[in-house]
């Protein structure tokens, strides 16, 4: 389960865009329904894991069948969110415990980075929506 305990937000976060992102990883920490995770996504919003890049919320659903597929559980822990009031884009840093399908082995305290930018229109209307998300991982 996420922990967001420690997570600290600038004092120019919307309350929308931090509820944004604790519902986000807390869908993300959840393996199904894909497409739950993909609507939190604009129509054309580009998302990349790793070397994985794609676009579309149907390449979405499908990275994340992929990005699944040797993982029974995960939980995110994101601990900071940096962000400029003037653009609709956040860096967040944190750590996220992955358990193996194949072996259940636990790896705990991966250490993660991310890049959000909304959709303007999505957030202006008080509905965040993510039209690019990129994350770094270092693994363990």
């Amino acid at each position: 389960m996420s922990d967001y305990s420690t997570l600290r937000v600038p004092p120019t976060l919307a309350s929308s865009i931090e509820a944004f992102i604790k519902d986000f990883y807390k869908t993300s920490d959840t393996e199904h329904p894909h497409e739950a995770y993909a609507e939190r996504f604009s129509p054309d919003a580009t998302l990349i894991m790793g070397p994985s890049e794609v676009k579309g919320r149907k390449a979405i659903v499908e990275e994340r069948g992929r990005m699944w597929a040797g993982t029974s559980g995960r939980a995110h822990f994101p601990r900071q969110v940096y962000h400029d009031p003037s653009t609709n884009e956040l860096m967040l840093f944190g750590e996220v415990d992955r358990i193996a399908r194949d072996s259940g082995a636990v790896t705990k305290g991966i250490s993660w980075g991310a890049r959000m930018v909304f959709d303007a229109q999505s957030v202006q209307e008080g509905k965040p929506l993510l039209a690019f998300y990129q994350v770094w991982l270092t693994p363990k």
